[in-house]
């Protein structure tokens, strides 16, 4: 929100000194308020349209061709400069997570290379199927003695009270 206003302030301000001020203090009509806004508007969303997105809602708008900028009307420029955001938004997304992407797919080949096909979620706290009965884990874990309840590891002392242990 903030790079919002610190972009946009130099136009609001044009806005308020050349329209809206001169329109409360009853210098000027509405009328000439909303086309005194529009210029600055017009200018700061033309810097930042594709013109190819520009032509699009030309074409759909059934408008005639305008000669220059200027004579873009702002229910057409409007749209256009927001799908030209959109589309700025989602590229600049994109280039952000192709690299997490690659790094994701770097690490899983290299644990796949190890032999580590699916890691626990927090690591020695979850038990395999055969240490049910509270066996000896050390040589895979590295954990003692502990039960498994519920499906998650504990280590109280009901190891082994489990009832498939008869």
């Amino acid at each position: 929100m903030f790079l919002t206003f610190f972009i946009m302030a130099p136009v609001w301000q044009d806005v308020n000194n050349n329209s809206l001020q001169p329109y409360l203090n009853k210098q000027i009509s509405q009328q000439q308020a909303m086309d005194r806004a529009a210029v600055p508007l017009k200018k700061f969303m033309s810097r930042y349209t594709r013109e190819k997105d520009l032509a699009l809602f030309v074409k759909v708008s059934g408008i005639a061709r305008p000669k220059t900028i200027n004579d873009v009307p702002l229910w057409v420029l409007i749209p256009a400069y927001v799908i030209s955001e959109l589309k700025t938004a989602f590229l600049i997304g994109f280039v952000i997570y192709i690299p997490f992407l690659v790094v994701d797919m770097v690490v899983s080949a290299v644990l796949m290379a190890m032999g580590m096909m699916m890691l626990p979620p927090t690591g020695n706290d979850y038990l395999h199927s055969d240490s049910r009965s509270g066996v000896n884990c050390r040589a895979c874990c590295g954990v003692s003695g502990v039960g498994v309840s519920g499906g998650y590891a504990n280590s109280g002392d009901d190891a082994g009270n489990d009832s498939q242990n008869d």
